[in-house]
């Protein structure tokens, strides 16, 4: 949602010139398996604005928004430089937008503010709680999974090129790995499309879903012959991703999650190309 197009009745710090002075926010994000942190570091100048904050009488606030979850929250900042936003990691997953506002925190009777644009001429205003002050702006950030997480599945699979020309590609299983086989052709396609960032979340979900998959149902198989690899690295890791997931009914659904959603992940990254 957009904040610093529209038109408020009320002169609003952020919104084109309508008051002199700046609120704006330096984002860090932090994530590990429980829990997104995010570490807002705001700065603000105007004295009439940041009296009503010293006062109690306005706060400042952030609204959190996933639209890969359709998570939506709103926090209370209670300190400028060393508060932090703690989220469930499971409550995100994809582009997240974070939005930053100064709110009255009671009715605001009379307001004025004298860095006001003069073509406000100097009016008072009647504030109710709640309506916005000022503007940081939007920040944005991507909730994937922590890089130890994600290597984890990268380390226990290699893609190799097969000794076909075309055709499809099929698992094989060593002592440490998942063995995808790509046909030539389909091996060189990979080779250049697996350096450009834009392409990895087609690649997890068109070659690693379906080769984790079929992994998946090979070691629970009785009379797949999987038991023999059943000290091997990949063998271990998967199992115990399967069991640690608690989301999901079937492996396709588990596998999805253990990979971090990669088609809503693949979406959004198709939303954020350029075409011609």
């Amino acid at each position: 949602m957009k904040y610093n197009n529209r038109l408020y009745p009320h002169p609003v710090l952020g919104i084109l010139d309508d008051v002199e002075g700046e609120f704006s926010c330096t984002l860090s994000v932090e994530s590990n398996r429980e829990f997104i942190i995010l570490k807002p570091t705001f700065n603000i100048s105007n004295f009439d604005i940041e009296l009503l904050i010293k006062e109690g009488k306005a706060i400042i606030c952030s609204h959190i928004y996933c639209r890969g979850t359709l998570f939506r929250k709103n926090w209370i900042i209670k300190d400028l430089v060393s508060d932090e936003i703690k989220i469930i990691s499971d409550d995100l997953n994809g582009e997240t937008e974070v939005d930053f506002f100064i709110c009255a925190g009671i009715n605001l009777p009379n307001y004025r503010n004298a860095g006001a644009n003069s073509i406000f001429n100097n009016q008072e205003f009647d504030i109710e709680k709640g309506d916005i002050l000022a503007y940081g702006g939007k920040g944005k950030f991507f909730a994937n999974k922590s890089p130890e997480e994600l290597k984890a599945v990268s380390s226990i699979m290699r893609i190799k090129k097969g000794n076909k020309k075309n055709g499809p590609f099929f698992n094989e299983y060593d002592d440490k790995f998942i063995v995808v086989h790509l046909s030539e052709t389909d091996y060189e396609s990979y080779q250049d499309l697996k350096s450009n960032k834009n392409f990895i979340n087609i690649l997890h979900t068109s070659i690693v879903l379906p080769s984790l998959l079929e992994a998946a149902f090979f070691i629970d198989s009785e009379e797949s012959g999987a038991e023999v690899f059943k000290e091997s690295e990949w063998y271990k890791i998967l199992n115990k991703s399967l069991v640690e997931i608690k989301k999901g009914n079937s492996f396709l659904e588990k596998i999805q999650y253990i990979l971090d959603l990669p088609l809503n992940r693949e979406f959004l990254s198709i939303d954020n190309l350029e075409f011609d």
